[in-house]
């Protein structure tokens, strides 16, 4: 049939806060038709659709004038009350206008057990919000919306399986009960609406970085979530899906590396989350992480194990930034990639992240043929990496990316080669040169150098923090040796001598003199 003629939008302000997604499921259309349509390519849609856009547009706009109404905000959030329930019809008003356009929702299958079923009913209600366009400064998307009645159903349905969720219910006991997972915060005791809440809020931050708005993957989501809620409750850990966001090197765009653990290192898209009014990243590390789960009236210890899967992925997201320095370590400008956000998609956390918004080096196009020596060193630390180099990896990193003052960037250095090296007690200087010469030099004469070098940078160090000043020009500034020896040291232990790095005392006895 022939498009209806064009009439006049009697209330553009709403169309601008639904975009071409949402339009399309709602009203049942082809989504390159409602592309067109929006982009006026389209003169209007065959009836009813031509109608029913119209009628979609005029309620939106009410649904943003109610007053004192949750969601409350600016419009991209007032147009997810489209996500409200008709408690006569017991469905979503946005799923309301794709049943009288003809659309299908999705159904629920009949293997699933009565909470995943009572879940997936709240899920297909919220599933259009899903699609609303966000603002890019926009970190998460607002609250879910959930139907009193769907959350009765859910709550009948978890008492009756005796759920492993109820264990976090406060049962009489409000005073007493509070968890903690390793990924963010602690809260009291769980209630009904926060089930529901962090299945499908994680869900749809999820399918939003991963470019996927179809209802049954977005369901599928949800209840991959739920499931994982619950294995936290019986078995105290759960691996979740992770990403490590960075600056300051860009991969070109489809090309992927492997990362640790079997992770993806990426180019950044514009799907990627970000905090608000900071530059948006350039790489994205796809993980998972192992978060655990505490119940307690305070958190584990910083020591206890519960905190080791959040510690191991912020190790591997140095080591990306490593892989860089010592992939382009022979370059004038290296190629370090820069951390600039972290996200753990916990779905008892569904609002926490940690992210960095300080502008980091230029932007480096890392250099095509050097792309395979980023992966090869990504894989080999991955596999040698141990936790007694720590300090020396997260100083070296720190020296090049958080110190623009070369004598902080020379204190840095100099304490990663302390750590590497376990330089204490008397004879440190010498200590530090008589290990990095037997670590580095092919000569007796490249071990002089390398000695005297490293002898030259220890007294820089001790007279910075005793109090005296360097002298005061970039070209005599021992921050470059200094540099040259941590990134060689580096470069060694990890692709030459790998059986060093987990034996601390073994590092420790390259610097015996041959006195002793």
């Amino acid at each position: 049939p022939q498009p209806h003629r064009l009439r006049p939008l009697n209330h553009p302000h709403g169309i601008s806060h639904l975009g071409a997604p949402f339009l399309a499921y709602v009203l049942n259309l082809y989504p390159e038709d409602a592309e067109a349509r929006l982009g006026g390519g389209l003169s209007g849609f065959a009836e009813p659709g031509e109608q029913a856009f119209h009628d979609l547009i005029a309620h939106t706009v009410e649904l943003m004038n109610v007053p004192n109404g949750w969601p409350d905000g600016p419009p991209s959030e007032l147009v997810r009350r489209l996500g409200w329930i008709d408690m006569d019809r017991e469905q979503s008003h946005a799923n309301l206008f794709r049943l009288a356009t003809g659309g299908d929702l999705p159904t629920v299958s009949h293997e699933f057990d009565d909470v995943e079923a009572a879940l997936a009913a709240i899920a297909i209600d919220y599933f259009p919000l899903t699609l609303l366009p966000t603002s890019p400064d926009q970190l998460f998307p607002g609250k879910p919306l959930i139907g009193r009645a769907r959350l009765e159903a859910l709550e009948a349905a978890l008492r009756a399986a005796n759920d492993p969720l109820l264990t976090l219910f406060a049962n009489g006991n409000e005073d007493e009960l509070a968890y903690y997972t390793s990924s963010g915060l602690g809260y009291g005791p769980l209630w009904t609406f926060r089930v529901g809440e962090c299945a499908l809020a994680t869900a749809e931050q999820l399918i939003r970085v991963f470019g996927n708005p179809d209802p049954a993957a977005f369901i599928d989501r949800v209840l991959r979530n739920l499931n994982v809620m619950r294995t936290l409750c019986t078995e105290s850990n759960a691996d979740v899906p992770a990403l490590i966001t960075y600056e300051n090197v860009v991969l070109p765009p489809g090309l992927t590396l492997r990362g640790p653990r079997n992770g993806l290192l990426r180019a950044a898209t514009e799907r990627d989350p970000r905090p608000p009014v900071a530059s948006a990243p350039t790489m994205v590390l796809e993980t998972t992480c192992t978060v655990s789960l505490s119940i307690d009236r305070m958190p584990p210890p910083a020591d206890s194990d519960f905190w080791l899967g959040v510690s191991e992925l912020r190790a591997e997201s140095l080591l990306v930034s490593l892989a860089g320095l010592l992939a382009t370590a022979s370059q004038e400008q290296r190629g370090m990639p820069l951390q600039r956000g972290t996200r753990i998609f916990d779905p008892f956390q569904p609002y926490v992240g940690w992210f960095l918004s300080t502008p980091g080096a230029p932007w480096l196009a890392f250099p095509p043929d050097q792309l395979t020596d980023l992966e090869e060193w990504l894989m080999r630390l991955a596999e040698h990496y141990h936790p007694s180099i720590r300090v020396a990896v997260n100083r070296c990193i720190s020296s090049f990316s958080e110190r623009p003052d070369s004598d902080d960037a020379l204190i840095d250095l100099v304490i990663a080669l302390e750590n590497l090296f376990l330089t204490r007690g008397p004879k440190l200087r010498q200590r530090m040169a008589t290990a990095l010469g037997n670590l580095l030099a092919d000569s007796p004469e490249s071990r002089e150098a390398i000695e005297a070098t490293a002898r030259a940078v220890y007294d820089a160090r001790s007279d910075l923090v005793h109090g005296e000043e360097l002298a005061d020009t970039t070209l005599s500034h021992p921050r470059a040796d200094a540099e040259r020896l941590v990134l060689d040291a580096l470069k060694v232990l990890f692709k030459e001598r790998p059986e060093l790095v987990p034996d601390r005392h073994a590092r420790a006895r390259l610097g015996r003199t041959r006195a002793e």
